[in-house]
């Protein structure tokens, strides 16, 4: 048998190039393999990433949910200011009504001038007729 391939090279230089073929193969392998690594670790970083995002998210859901179930509208908060100055306004009429009464006393019994009387009644935060 011939151990001479027809291109001219021989069986040792052939199997030294499939050698040095495997051998780069081997390298390159191991480049891959390095690389691959490389990737499972950045992977799990990222995976422990969104692990504390999805939790971040959920209590920030959390957050909005209370703020919304707390949270004071402004169609409330107008109804019930409102409520105070329609409350306030009332109380202040009695109060009025009270402070007209004890100066009508006051000048029937004539501690109080007509005039007095009068300046007193103006003074109140809605004043009464004459």
């Amino acid at each position: 048998m011939d151990d001479q391939p027809k291109n001219g090279a021989t069986l040792d230089e052939v199997l030294e190039t499939v050698n040095n073929s495997f051998t780069r193969m081997e390298e390159r392998f191991a480049e891959v393999k390095s690389d691959i690594s490389s990737m499972k670790s950045d992977i799990s970083s990222m995976k422990s990433d969104i692990s504390s995002m999805k939790s971040d998210i959920s209590d920030l859901k959390s957050d909005v949910h209370e703020l919304n179930t707390t949270m004071v509208t402004k169609d409330y908060l107008d109804r019930k200011v409102q409520e105070f100055k329609d409350e306030s306004t009332i109380k202040l009429r009695k109060e009025n009504e009270k402070v007209a009464t004890i100066v009508r006393t006051l000048r029937e019994k004539t501690i109080f001038s007509n005039t007095e009387a009068q300046g007193i009644l103006a003074m109140e935060p809605f004043p009464l007729p004459k």
